[in-house]
């Protein structure tokens, strides 16, 4: 959207789907179809705006009141999709657990996908299950933790007994989670448990939804006149507004950054930054100024485990 002189005259929205077979190694190459699922890219929604606002002037000694503009950039896009599969650790072959060797299993979810979302802090992995002489799984020396930017973090032990007694009730298979462990949601509405050997699991190609996209860019301007033919623009711009974090994906979308990333014992959904700032004041040209907010992220997970990115 642009105004001058107040008229509105610039958008841009975008609304639609992508569907797709193809992402990497599939659980089942006999089977490609069951691949059928949300492309990497399948962002739904997206939507541009743009506004300039011309502010009525005052003549005045060196046009000080004049001259000035505000400029802003808006963007938003909804969440992209990205995938999870059994395959790195302690591979090769993986943990194999359907028998393919694939390295691309899925594993159980139980519970809402969307209680799985990426971000600057894992989603806990809870491992240290056993099976007793009758084939049952005990969960006296599980313990969970997630990753934090400030390294590894242990649930409390409430949240970790109640993460495992619920991973050891979804479980398929008592051997599969005494191998490969569980992860529990941070909000505890959801499960994601090996698949049992011989089998796949429930899950789908790109269940997974990231954060989204949302930027705000704005820029000031300054005019001034020489004469008629003449003209400065003296700017001042910034990138990234609020200068919030914008994570990648840890696999699976047109945004990740690291095609190794694993998803693993701790670091599974987790997506690290690097942050830069830079403050940029030409020595003697004053005719353009700058200030570049960059933010980039690295969506990199770093660590052992038996979940990791399938392809």
């Amino acid at each position: 959207m642009r105004w001058r002189n107040r008229q509105p005259n610039t958008r841009s929205p975008t609304d639609n789907g992508s569907l797709n077979r193809f992402g990497g190694l599939p659980e089942d190459s006999n089977n490609v179809n069951a691949e059928y699922a949300s492309s990497d890219l399948d962002a739904r929604h997206r939507l541009s705006v743009t506004a300039t606002y011309d502010i009525p002037g005052i003549k005045g000694f060196g046009q000080a009141l004049e001259g000035w503009e505000i400029n802003a950039i808006v963007s938003y896009q909804s969440p992209l999709p990205w995938n999870a599969g059994d395959g790195i650790f302690p591979g090769p072959p993986g943990n194999n657990f359907g028998g393919t060797a694939e390295n691309s299993d899925r594993w159980n979810i139980s519970g809402p996908a969307s209680s799985f979302p990426s971000g600057k802090t894992s989603i806990p992995w809870c491992s240290g299950f056993d099976v007793d002489m009758a084939g049952m799984t005990t969960t006296g020396g599980v313990t969970c933790s997630y990753a934090s930017v400030y390294g590894g973090v242990p649930l409390a032990a409430a949240a970790a007994s109640a993460a495992a007694t619920q991973c050891a009730a979804d479980a398929a298979d008592p051997n599969t989670l005494k191998v490969g462990g569980c992860y529990a949601s941070g909000d505890g509405k959801a499960f994601l448990t090996p698949n049992a050997l011989g089998q796949y699991g429930n899950m789908g190609r790109n269940i997974f939804r990231d954060s989204g996209f949302e930027n705000l860019d704005m820029s000031i301007f300054k005019n001034f006149k020489f004469k008629e033919r003449y003209g400065i623009q003296a700017r001042w711009e910034v990138f990234n507004v609020f200068n919030h974090p914008l994570a990648a994906n840890p696999y699976g979308a047109g945004g990740f950054v690291n095609s190794g990333n694993l998803l693993n014992a701790a670091p599974f959904g987790s997506a690290r930054r690097q942050s830069a700032h830079r403050l940029r004041k030409p020595a003697r040209d004053a005719s353009r100024t700058e200030v570049n907010l960059l933010t980039n992220q690295i969506g990199r997970c770093e660590g052992n485990s038996p979940l990791a990115p399938a392809g």
